[in-house]
């Protein structure tokens, strides 16, 4: 489902636009690609006041309410997708700043998820999916983000808003301009200094797993591993420790956890 939309201005997109109602802005955005191509050096915005068939990672249904922040940016670049690893990882800090810019404080868990801890008790606030599209000579990267604002889907266990954690009202107007500004000076940074690293240990500051206590079971298809999170690397990978010794993980779904890491800042 596509419906009527609007044209807005942000310095360094060539287009954004705002929907009123869409399956999903990864949808729409994959569509525009397919039929037009990304133009090199361009990049794009699709957001929607409301999704029908939002998604979350490895194909996860995402709820979406209409107090939420939901949009897919399109970046392009040259960059083979062997330098992409922690990409994602870089996304959730650049969300975290811009939330922060507005004084709130949140956290990041591993791969994907924009989250607080309250009483040992994770609570999410939202996501991020990333997509690559070949583009021949280019690519065209895909971010997509649902970020619960000041209101979250009342059928999803465990999730919040920042309005919920904080008592702050932040509108998706207040939050798109920084948000875009800072998720294209996060790609820059991104391509042009080396990948992930030089964003490693503000990542792992965020991180809501406490180093070499908090323990993790994290599912792989009918493959699960369990361990002791041990920050991450220069890529993104999650560094787990176990009996075995240290083994890297570059994907999965985080099922369990304990002995989570308590930021004073971004709850109660």
């Amino acid at each position: 489902m596509t419906t009527s939309y609007s044209l807005i201005t942000l310095a360094g997109y060539a287009s954004v636009r705002i929907y009123d109602e869409v399956s999903s802005t990864m949808d729409v955005a994959r569509a525009a690609l397919q039929e037009t191509g990304a133009p090199s050096g361009q990049h794009s915005i699709v957001i929607a006041e409301r999704q029908s068939s939002g998604r979350g990672r490895q194909g996860r249904s995402w709820g979406s309410s209409k107090g939420a922040f939901m949009g897919t940016y399109v970046f392009s670049t040259k960059a083979p997708v062997s330098q992409l690893s922690g990409y994602s990882l870089v996304v959730g800090v650049a969300i975290a700043r811009v939330v922060a810019s507005l004084g709130v404080t949140i956290q990041l868990k591993w791969p994907n998820d924009l989250v607080v801890v309250e009483n040992n008790e994770l609570k999410k606030l939202g996501g991020i999916l990333i997509e690559v599209q070949d583009m021949g000579a280019s690519r065209a990267v895909l971010v997509g983000v649902g970020l619960n604002l000041t209101e979250h889907p009342l059928d999803v266990a465990h999730s919040a808003s920042l309005q919920n954690v904080s008592g702050r009202t932040i509108s998706r107007a207040e939050m798109l301009p920084g948000m875009s500004a800072e998720l294209l000076a996060c790609h820059a940074a991104f391509i042009e200094r080396g990948g992930f690293k030089s964003f490693r240990a503000e990542w792992e500051s965020l991180s809501c797993f406490e180093n070499d206590r908090t323990t993790l079971t994290i599912e792989q298809g009918e493959r699960s591993l369990t361990g002791t999170y041990l920050g991450v690397d220069a890529n993104g990978a999650l560094r787990l420790g176990s009996s075995n010794g240290e083994q890297l993980v570059h994907s999965g779904h985080v099922t369990q956890l304990s002995e989570l890491r308590f930021n004073p800042a971004a709850g109660g």
